[in-house]
């Protein structure tokens, strides 16, 4: 959450623990050390306005620049860039997020003061990270643009007793910096991280404290994967990669930028073999396409994977992970257009 400018008052009911707001890893720098992207981005953005603070933060194999400043009204604001100068977050008000948002807000926080709103601006779609304050208490919550409650931090004690075993043991006695419970899923989770031996750590643990997956480098995945993420990214560079436990042989999904600079994801298997890689609508083929925008109707796509060695109805899948109703909506199609049912 960017903290560079105070809100009016909105009365908003508030329903999740308190939490304690995440350590601050960022470091001030001048606008003369950022990239030439970053400081036109930023130039372009202030305009006539007055540069406050650059915050530099490294994490997960990516950099970005929170960036504060004064419009020339005199109005305080701030956003967030990448490194490639494309704007990844900026603070908005409470009027300027959509209806749906609007009711999600109130719903959650009522007798608090709104502190701060930033829209986040990714591949997978926008959010809304909320922030708000109550008698010295600070709460977060994270918003989809249909009004879908994402997620809400909590606070280590507020969490099952098998989720913080699990959490302290995953933790190794590191400090935890922040705890994101998953609401949007049949199932509930929640994302952690952790700071110890000068690297911060992230993983998902199940609400019966089993471990779903964790963040891990390059470097520790088995040397088949390594080399199959090697061939995918063709000269790109890794982002992340998320090792998701499973019964039947751990499988690791990686999110890249590839040689010219765009977003791919993909999925391997321990032993090299290239499992899955997430598709846009417009990568599919016309009939597949017509299929899942039929299901999905009024509802919201998500993420769309094309399966590479898992078949369906004896084909190969489209498996599209969508929200309707406000509920999760997945369900996989052929490559002809051939519904092949819904995911449990």
């Amino acid at each position: 959450m960017m903290r560079f400018k105070a809100f009016p008052p909105v009365a908003l009911l508030l329903a999740g623990a308190m939490a304690a707001p995440a350590a601050d890893e960022s470091a001030p720098v001048p606008l003369s050390q950022t990239p030439a992207a970053v400081q036109t981005a930023i130039a372009a953005r202030i305009g006539d306005g007055t540069l406050g603070e650059i915050d530099r933060s490294d994490e997960g194999g990516e950099t970005t620049f929170d960036v504060s400043f004064t419009s020339k009204a005199g109005d305080e604001g701030g956003f967030s860039v990448a490194a490639d100068g494309k704007l990844t977050s900026t603070e908005v008000t409470f009027a300027q997020t959509p209806a749906a948002v609007h009711r999600t807000i109130q719903a959650e926080a009522a007798g608090w003061v709104l502190d701060g709103i930033d829209k986040n601006l990714d591949n997978a779609g926008t959010t809304y990270d909320v922030e708000v304050t109550k008698d010295g208490r600070t709460q977060n919550f994270t918003v989809d643009d249909d009004g879908t409650l994402l997620s809400i931090a909590v606070a280590l004690a507020d969490t099952p007793a098998a989720v913080q075993k699990a959490i302290q043991a995953q933790a190794g006695g590191g400090e935890i910096e922040s705890i994101d419970k998953n609401l949007d899923d049949t199932e509930i989770t929640y994302d952690i991280k952790a700071a110890g031996n000068g690297r911060t750590r992230s993983f998902t643990v199940a609400d019966d404290g089993t471990l779903v997956s964790e963040e891990v480098a390059l470097a520790e995945t088995p040397a088949p994967a390594q080399a199959a993420i090697a061939r995918q990214i063709a000269g790109g560079a890794v982002k992340s990669i998320d090792e998701s436990m499973d019964p039947d042989g751990n499988t690791f999904d990686v999110d890249a930028v590839a040689k010219d600079g765009s977003a791919i994801s993909f999925t391997v298997g321990a032993g090299g073999s290239l499992l899955a890689e997430e598709v846009t609508l417009n990568q599919i083929p016309p009939a597949a396409r017509k299929t899942i925008q039929d299901q999905i109707g009024a509802g919201k796509i998500i993420e769309i994977d094309r399966s590479l060695v898992e078949k369906t109805g004896k084909v190969l899948p489209y498996e599209v992970q969508g929200r309707k109703g406000g509920k999760p909506f997945n369900f996989s199609v052929g490559p002809k257009g051939r519904f092949l049912g819904m995911d449990e």
